[in-house]
């Protein structure tokens, strides 16, 4: 009894996250709905290890009931941590990617590393610009740039694709205001700046090592350009000769990404530095409030939002009824996410009330009720 007891939890996450593969794979289920579905089928495993309580020595069982406010519970709480954050960044990776400001930042690095090196360009230009942007969106805005490069160098087009695959995949799992570290960051309440700060450093050795292993590849493995729809060789050869006067400036590109990350640093910094009793803290405790208000992740991006819907409309020239129809189809993607990251959260949440998240000294918390029902002699 003792093994059947302490073994459940992982019976439940196994049986769970095979549900979630089936459902997805074998039955083209919207992962969205397979983990909603998934959280309620964990739910319905567990039974009464999880949702069983002491009331004045009485076992209570949990009832179905229960497994669903669990699942709300925990989606609501995931929600409520990553949903502003989410759709903010969205709107700032579109408002860089329609304005060109993305194709600035990116030229500047190949003046700097050359073309020669026009695979550490995009690599670094791609780790930086992801910050703000998921990867599907930064994926489609630089794979026509890897391509366009190509055009012009004639070589290395697979390593070209791989770098920006590298830069993005990269900053998209380690750093805020992304759906996986932003969820992290606030289920274990984690300070947001140093998460941040945490996440770039954190990326540069695989970052590393990706570029000599796309390096490797593109030695041994010759992948031609194929025209694609949307994006053929006269777009291409459009990308290339842009001129540099019809892009944004070098730092008006830069602000939406790099100020809400300063700010939510500098905010980090002075509670870190009050906390190790720092002297010069007290000297601005006058606008210490002001500063809080501003580095809250939120505010932060809802400013670097402001500043790349400013930039669209100056580079392109767009009023604010355009500009208001041209950020549905972002945000439309961010509710998409939003919604499978938070049922992510209603399933993990389900798991840990399962038992799968305690300590595994005491078996993740069964062997303490099996022994307050009695079956543990």
């Amino acid at each position: 009894m003792s093994g059947s007891v302490q073994n459940w939890p992982f019976v439940v996450l196994a049986a769970s996250v095979v549900f979630i593969i089936i459902s997805i794979t074998r039955f083209k289920l919207h992962p969205f709905l397979a983990l909603v579905m998934a959280a309620i089928f964990a739910g319905g495993l567990s039974r009464i290890h999880p949702l069983s309580t002491a009331v004045d020595g009485v076992v209570v069982i949990g009832t179905m009931g229960d497994v669903l406010r669990l699942t709300l519970e925990g989606f609501g709480k995931t929600a409520a941590g990553i949903a502003i954050s989410i759709g903010l960044a969205s709107i700032i990776g579109f408002c860089l990617m329609e304005s060109g400001a993305a194709d600035r930042v990116v030229r500047r690095f190949l003046k700097i590393f050359g073309e020669k090196n026009a695979g550490i360009a995009l690599l670094v230009s791609t780790y930086i610009l992801s910050i703000p942007i998921f990867f599907d969106t930064m994926f489609m805005l630089m794979a026509p740039l890897a391509k366009a490069l190509y055009v012009r160098t004639g070589k290395n087009y697979l390593l070209y694709v791989l770098c920006v695959c590298c830069g993005g995949v990269i900053t998209h799992s380690l750093t805020v205001p992304h759906p996986g570290p932003i969820a992290m960051v606030d289920n274990l309440k984690m300070d947001v700046g140093f998460s941040i700060i945490g996440g770039i450093v954190a990326g540069i050795l695989p970052a590393v090592a990706g570029y000599f292993i796309a390096c490797m590849l593109n030695k041994r493995v010759h992948v031609p350009l194929r025209e694609t729809p949307g994006t053929s060789l006269a777009d291409l050869e459009g990308i290339i000769d842009k001129k540099d006067s019809e892009l944004p400036g070098l730092f008006a590109s830069l602000v939406p990404v790099i100020l809400p990350i300063l700010l939510i640093t500098f905010s980090s910094v002075l509670k870190v530095a009050d906390g190790s009793g720092a002297t010069w803290v007290a000297s601005i405790k006058d606008i210490r409030e002001g500063i809080d208000f501003l580095g809250d992740k939120n505010i932060a991006l809802f400013i670097g939002a402001f500043f790349s819907i400013a930039l669209l409309a100056k580079s392109k020239g767009y009023d604010r009824v355009k500009i208001a129809a041209l950020l549905g189809p972002p945000l439309e993607t961010a509710g998409i996410i939003i919604l499978i990251t938070s049922a992510g959260g209603a399933f993990g949440s389900m798991i840990m009330n399962a038992g799968g998240g305690d300590e595994n000294d005491d078996a993740c918390g069964f062997q303490r009720r099996a022994e307050q029902r009695g079956d543990l002699h």
